[in-house]
């Protein structure tokens, strides 16, 4: 069940990259550009944007939660409106897996595998209480900062503290992301960054790099250098679909042979580029092929792929992008989260005026669920102590069996006893919530904002897992929730990757010699072509580019 679980992840995530690339396509067809001028290169990382998006989901209600369960189209089979933290778990367990070779690398100081920095961060507008909730979920679930920043009085010192926080999380790899204060009226930036390097298995020849000209989709014709190897790599052409499919594994981090063969018979990569290019030449192809793609078909190309000599060549580039993705966002469906009058991120925050949760009151909320006899709950008055506390807010989880009040820094439950049962109360503070307990996910009051039918099975096994909870589909839920009038200025994203002939130091590759004869199959990228990078136990890609002009390139 959890195999097919990430699956179904993976899955999304593929099917994101396919929608955002177009919609950046699109952009760039309709802003700013003459007529018959070529497109910039595409590269973004979907792992990374899925991963902000759904922090963001964690703060969502109303609309901009419908809005966001949309855009990430997971096909789970399930009421997310009502399950939403399964959907934070599961997804949380697998990008963190994505993580683990790299942090593995760094702890045994091995080279060779590839290195990942990731960097994900919401900055928020000083004033604005954070629910311990949101911070829990972000922090332990997608390892990612919620940081709050003063914008509106200091924007200045706000741009360093975002740039030198990418600045630290890419490990210097990538040193800034604003390159301009950010606006005044500004109340939220989402950030995420992502430096990639890896090692080719098989690295190219150094000495056969030369320039050669690439033919751009307008007829133009640039000079790039062209690097080139020989040997044995995962290869298929489908010829009804018009594409070559090459794969180009990077060295493990475990140091195995990404050659050597898995148990079920596939050959075990931990990263692997994947060059997809058009057998047609046509100006259009590329696109063409991108129209007809779909996560079903990679996953069916890469399936298909067997171990071919090959003649390939692919351009050295140096890629870096910086987007505001704003507008592919919009046009993906997600518009509520940009407009001030129709963002609902009642969960990530109680509103303006409240004093922010200090670091030593972010503990979640913790919730022992289930076990309960089936006894009639009495009725469970408010508790007058807390009800003139500053954002106080009070909901019932039925099925879980708690009543919980809330304000700005705290929080009460009181378990809904049942008749013959001695009614029990627990007083806790935000500072002694115990980040190890352990629940079982309940049946919340349903939304009906989304419809889709429970797989029983899947709910069945996230049971049995035993996740703790943070309460907070039953927060979402509540009629009481306040909308505190945040919204997002800015969705920011930039990526850097280099692929060269080695992606590291120079290793003795000197000795390959390329031969060639009918037998070989021949992939060479000197046209508008598409890859992307896969974490291939998982099949969460890490990067997606499309590539219209190479750089550097000389014309």
């Amino acid at each position: 069940m959890c195999h097919k679980v990430n699956n179904i992840l993976a899955r999304g995530v593929t099917k994101f990259a396919l929608r955002m690339n177009n919609a950046i396509n699109e952009y760039q067809r309709t802003t700013g550009s003459t007529a018959g001028s070529d497109r910039n290169n595409i590269i973004f990382s979907p792992i990374n944007l899925v991963g902000t998006l759904a922090i963001v989901l964690t703060g969502a209600a109303g609309r901009t939660f419908d809005e966001i369960v949309n855009v990430l189209g997971f096909e789970l089979g399930i009421d997310v409106s009502r399950n939403a933290e399964i959907l934070h778990q599961m997804f949380g367990i697998l990008l963190n897996s994505v993580e683990l070779g790299s942090k593995m690398n760094t702890r045994r100081l091995m080279t060779n595998g590839p290195e990942l920095s990731i960097a994900g961060g919401v900055f928020i507008q000083d004033g604005y209480s954070i629910r311990p909730e949101f911070r829990a979920i972000a922090e332990n679930i997608y390892k990612s900062d919620v940081i709050t920043v003063n914008f509106q009085y200091q924007a200045k010192i706000a741009q360093g503290i975002i740039n030198n926080w990418v600045d630290t999380k890419t490990h210097g790899k990538i040193h800034s992301l604003l390159e301009e204060s950010p606006d005044v009226n500004t109340k939220i930036i989402l950030a995420s960054a992502l430096y990639f390097r890896g090692e080719w298995n098989q690295h190219f020849v150094k000495g056969a790099t030369k320039r050669k000209p690439f033919f751009l989709e307008s007829g133009r014709t640039i000079d790039i250098d062209m690097m080139y190897n020989g040997g044995t790599f995962p290869f298929y052409e489908d010829k009804q679909l018009g594409v070559k499919i090459l794969g180009l594994p990077y060295k493990n981090t475990d140091g195995i042979s990404p050659m050597n063969l898995n148990a079920d018979g596939t050959f075990h990569f931990e990263a692997t580029m994947y060059v997809l290019l058009p057998t047609s030449s046509n100006a259009n192809a590329l696109d063409t092929l991108q129209s007809r793609l779909s996560p079903e078909i990679i996953d069916q190309l890469i399936s298909r792929m067997k171990n071919e000599v090959c003649i390939i060549g692919i351009p050295r580039m140096k890629l870096s992008s910086s987007l505001n993705l704003n507008y592919a966002l919009q046009s993906l469906g997600l518009n509520s989260l940009f407009n001030p009058a129709m963002a609902n991120l009642g969960l990530l925050s109680s509103g303006l005026n409240a004093t922010e949760v200090s670091s030593t009151n972010d503990n979640p909320v913790i919730f022992p669920r289930f076990n309960d006899d089936d006894d009639e709950p009495t009725t469970i008055q408010p508790n007058k102590v807390h009800t003139g506390k500053k954002n106080y807010i009070r909901y019932e989880d039925s099925n879980g069996g708690y009543i919980v009040e809330q304000w700005e820094n705290g929080v009460y439950l009181e378990k809904i006893h049942r008749v013959k049962r001695e009614r029990r109360r627990t007083r806790i503070n935000s500072q002694s919530f115990d980040h190890q307990n352990n629940y079982h996910y309940g049946e919340h009051q349903r939304n009906k904002r989304q419809t889709q039918s429970i797989d029983a099975g899947f709910v069945r096994f996230i049971k049995s897992q035993r996740y703790q909870s943070y309460g907070l589909d039953a927060l979402r839920n509540n009629a009481n929730l306040v909308n505190p009038g945040l919204y997002a200025s800015d969705v920011l994203h930039k990526v850097e990757i280099d692929i060269t002939e080695t992606g590291t130091v120079a290793a003795a590759a000197s000795g390959v010699i390329i031969q060639r004869n009918g037998n070989q199959k021949r992939i060479i990228a000197n046209r508008p072509f598409l890859f992307f990078i896969r974490h291939d136990p998982t099949k969460l890609i890490l990067f997606w580019s499309t590539i219209n002009k190479p750089t550097p390139n000389y014309s």
